[in-house]
């Protein structure tokens, strides 16, 4: 490891030191694998990553005269789009799966 890289894998081992989810991915290629409690972080620091949180938004839509869509949006979840989401007629809280 030289410097540049534990500048890089710096993050990475903190947040897995205070408990979040890291990720291994072998040669950059393929899914990423939740790394375990024994690792050795000595691989390219692109090989690692803090686990990405899933994300969540608001699906909007508006129907026509005709029955079919109309306007669609996606808003993410936050205070801002509340009052934006409920202009549409219908509206769906999604969520990222893992």
């Amino acid at each position: 490891m030289n410097r540049e890289n534990a500048k890089e894998l710096w993050p990475i081992i903190k947040a897995f030191g205070d408990g979040e989810d890291v990720e291994y991915q072998s040669c950059g290629k393929g899914a990423w694998v939740p790394k375990d409690e024994g690792c050795a972080f000595n691989q390219e620091p692109s090989c690692y990553r803090i686990k990405p949180k899933p994300r969540e938004f608001w699906l909007c839509w508006n129907r026509e005269d005709d029955g079919n869509f109309g306007d669609r949006f996606a808003y993410p979840t936050n205070e801002f789009s509340k009052g934006a989401v409920n202009h549409w007629d219908n509206h769906i809280k999604v969520s990222e799966s893992e």
